[in-house]
């Protein structure tokens, strides 16, 4: 489970977390024209964001509610 969340967080997270880094240094991105764009990059960021919490997130429920048989 920690895999695929580090593999979401590499391939979606990071990329996207640059992206609006740089969206956010531009100066011309802060004209209406672009802010479209630019919040749309902020909602996949937090969507991938959940995404890649929710694996360790059952993880750590798993290993806490364990059922000893």
């Amino acid at each position: 489970m920690f895999t695929i969340s580090g593999i979401v967080f590499g391939v979606r997270v990071v990329p996207l977390q640059e992206r609006i880094y740089n969206m956010a240094a531009d100066k011309e991105m802060l004209m209406d024209t672009h802010w479209n764009r630019f919040m749309k990059s902020y909602f996949q960021w937090d969507v991938w964001g959940i995404i890649s919490i929710l694996p360790p997130m059952a993880a750590f429920v798993m290993m806490t509610l364990k059922v000893s048989s």
